[in-house]
């Protein structure tokens, strides 16, 4: 199985962490907790677009409002996810 690890969110420690497994990305919050399961879909529109998160105490995370230096690099995210990034300019 290949696995790999990304942290979504950080503000000194992470908020939100990405687990990619074979055919969905499970979605870990502060507390180490699993709070979502998605599909390669679904995490680009929690990424590109308005896709809501709420974590296991109810916060809810839209990851648009959230500072670029939270973010990792996006063209690193977007490779993380299965996302051609050849040819695109970040």
């Amino acid at each position: 199985m290949n696995i790999k690890k990304i942290e979504l969110l950080n503000s000194e420690g992470p908020i939100l962490r990405a687990i990619k497994r074979d055919f969905d990305f499970e979605i870990i919050d502060q507390y180490n907790v699993l709070i979502d399961i998605l599909t390669k879909t679904e995490i680009q529109e929690f990424i590109h677009g308005d896709r809501v998160i709420v974590d296991s105490k109810d916060k809810k995370f839209i990851y648009s409002s959230f500072p670029g230096s939270m973010k990792p690099d996006l063209k690193k995210l977007d490779e993380f996810i299965g996302i051609n990034t050849i040819g695109k300019i970040y």
